[in-house]
């Protein structure tokens, strides 16, 4: 089930309840990677150039996630990237 989205100008997120981020490519909405947070997103949002979001989880912390640091060269789908921790908003 989709519980969050988020665009930028070339590709759009779209976060599952199981923790899962699906990030399609923009214009032709083609699978571009498949990432796998240790959160359930409840807000996410993508920065202006489509390399890195922010998500606050159901807990009401906020992380970052920077999707350009692990790029791999085939041109499947892959799990990658680097998330780091924000602070607690609640």
């Amino acid at each position: 089930m989709i519980c969050s989205l988020a665009a930028g100008p070339d590709a759009f997120i779209v976060g599952r309840m199981s923790g899962t981020v699906n990030k399609y490519t923009l214009p032709y909405i083609q699978l571009d990677n498949k990432l796998q947070l240790r959160c359930r997103p409840q807000q996410m949002h993508m920065n202006c150039d489509s390399t890195r979001f922010s998500i606050i989880d159901i807990n009401g912390v906020l992380s970052f996630f920077d999707m350009d640091a692990e790029q791999t060269g085939n041109t499947q789908p892959s799990i990658g990237g680097n998330m780091g921790k924000g602070e607690h908003l609640a």
